[in-house]
């Protein structure tokens, strides 16, 4: 009887035990498992390789050990290690699909079920495209290739086509194939423009292209015919012409490299008479309307930092001034001033604090109230250049902190990706382009209110006495209005406001022939928060005699 009873006792103490170490090992299972992660990933999950060298990211909570194997359900092959969220491990060669086991045990020896993940090994190359083309046989460029294109025929029986890669060298193979540009991802796109680049001038460059496969694998090289880069010469037009090369842009239409006036344009000084370098010559009481000094044979412009700028001309009259320094100089056209200020936008100096895409580009020369300027004239305050070194030049008397928006905006200087500088160009006076265009569509009521690059940037600081601003004229989109204001007027960024980057246009008025309008960029004196880069004004209205005293220009010259 005794002896039936303890008998009994043992049983149930039996069972107790049995059922605890079965319920920590149902915790242990349903914890390694319960986190919602994958118990094994190959390769972050790719679905093909070509590589026998795996790695393997391990997913089980609590687990001390993990067993991997490459045979189904871990029955063997294999050998419990340490358990760790990364390992790595080697298969053999050939191309196959491939799967990878492992179970998982805590210190009680507790076991998981065993988990799998597979990966397919593919190490043939893909087919190459059948041709690529760079379309011309010279380039006025040393700085970007011309249009490159490409069928996209490549083939891949088994992970397929995944994009094409583009370089650039002076070779079609070998590491010369990609000594000008390295081997760039370009999609599956049919066709682009390779920028970034320093070529040189006399060498012939080739476009070379492949197709690169799921699993990495890279096909054969496709090379265009090559064309040979060639570059501007930007000082042949003479002592006081001080021009600046700026690199091509083909995202704003400007496929040639070209050069701009690095100051804007003063009055050369008239023969045996008075420098005009402000158009009204000598010192006048008042430079005005009346007794501006007309362009003529006797001057002509120059872009030389002495000397305030040549204002009260019209736009007629700053094209023919520029035509008369040489063949091939003109007003810039607006893809050349968009080269500009796209370039001034991709060089993080020319940010606040170095911060680029996050702070703001400065202005320049636009903020006649806050900066402590000497007017060379009576009513314009419009400032000539002393000293090339000093970037705040005539607009602080005492420095001031650069890593603030209130003093970096009063910055005259921007510094473009080549090294060059160029000097007012958002400020100081307003500048003749030779462009115009009207507005893809009609402004109505909003025509003379400025409007910003994007519907939630709105400038809230008081500056601009109250104006209405319009913010129907979203340039973030994909539409095709959208786009042609972005190559038009916009920073490269869709997500940049016009605090950032100093711009934003206005419409013209439909009541006017375009043939009357005219298009001036940049800002002047007193802009304030009109002033920048960007800035485009578009209904200038100011031909037909009509001229301002802050209406000034700079000169374009094709450089060959």
């Amino acid at each position: 009887m005794q002896k039936t009873y303890f008998g009994v006792l043992f049983f149930i103490l039996f069972l107790f035990v049995a059922c605890s170490k079965e319920s920590s090992r149902f915790k242990f299972l349903t914890a390694a498992v319960s986190s919602g992660a994958v118990p094994i990933v190959i390769n972050s999950g790719a679905n093909f390789t070509n590589s026998t060298a795996l790695t393997l990211t391990l997913n089980a909570a609590s687990a001390t050990e993990v067993y991997i194997s490459l045979n189904a359900g871990c029955g063997d092959g294999g050998a419990w290690e340490s358990y760790s969220n990364s390992k790595s491990i080697n298969i053999t060669a050939g191309d196959r699909t491939v799967n990878v086991y492992a179970k998982f045990r805590n210190l009680a020896f507790d076991e998981t079920i065993c988990y799998s993940d597979s990966i397919v090994l593919d190490t043939v190359l893909p087919t190459a495209s059948s041709v690529a083309s760079d379309g011309v046989a010279s380039l006025r460029s040393e700085y970007v290739s011309p249009q490159i294109t490409w069928a996209i025929d490549a083939t891949d029986a088994t992970s397929s086509i995944n994009h094409y890669e583009i370089a650039v060298g002076t070779a079609t193979s070998g590491v010369s194939a990609y000594n000008a540009k390295a081997w760039t991802n370009v999609g599956t796109a049919t066709s682009t423009y390779v920028t970034g680049m320093t070529l040189t001038s006399g060498t012939t460059y080739y476009a070379n292209l492949r197709a690169i496969d799921g699993a990495g694998n890279a096909g054969a090289i496709t090379s265009s015919d090559g064309w040979q880069a060639l570059s501007v010469t930007c000082t042949t037009l003479g002592a006081d012409e001080n021009f600046i090369k700026v690199p091509a842009s083909p995202a704003v239409d400007q496929f040639t490299d070209f050069c701009i006036g690095a100051f804007e344009a003063k009055a050369s000084v008239q023969v045996g008479g008075a420098n005009l370098d402000n158009g009204c010559g000598g010192s006048p009481t008042l430079c005005d309307w009346g007794n501006r000094h007309p362009p003529g044979a006797t001057r002509r412009p120059e872009h030389r930092a002495t000397g305030t700028p040549w204002v009260f001309i019209q736009i007629q009259e700053a094209e023919t001034e520029c035509q008369s320094i040489a063949a091939n100089v003109d007003l810039p056209t607006n893809a050349q001033w968009m080269a500009v200020a796209r370039n001034i936008e991709s060089v993080a100096s020319n940010w606040r604090n170095n911060n680029i895409g996050v702070t703001e580009i400065n202005a320049g020369h636009v903020f006649a109230s806050r900066a402590v300027h000497i007017p060379s004239y009576s009513n314009t305050s419009a400032l000539e250049i002393l000293n090339t070194a000093d970037s705040y030049d005539r607009v602080v008397t005492v420095a001031c902190d650069q890593t603030t928006e209130n003093c970096w905006n009063l910055k005259r200087t921007h510094t473009l990706s080549n090294a060059e500088i160029i000097w007012d160009l958002g400020g100081n006076v307003d500048e003749w382009i030779k462009d115009h265009f009207v507005m893809l569509q009609a402004m109505s009521a909003y025509d003379d209110k400025w409007s910003g690059y994007n519907d939630n940037m709105y400038d809230t600081d008081g500056l601009e006495g109250g104006e209405v601003y319009d913010d129907r004229f979203d340039l973030s989109g994909a539409n095709p209005s959208a786009v042609t204001y972005r190559k038009r007027f916009a920073p490269s960024s869709t997500t940049l406001g016009h605090r950032a980057v100093g711009g934003r246009f206005v419409g013209t008025y439909f009541t006017n022939a375009p043939a009357n309008d005219a298009m001036v960029r940049g800002g002047k004196w007193n802009s304030e928060r009109y002033g920048g880069i960007y800035v485009a004004y578009l209904n200038a209205l100011r031909r037909n005699n009509n001229a301002w005293m802050e209406d000034g220009f700079r000169c374009a010259y094709r450089g060959y």
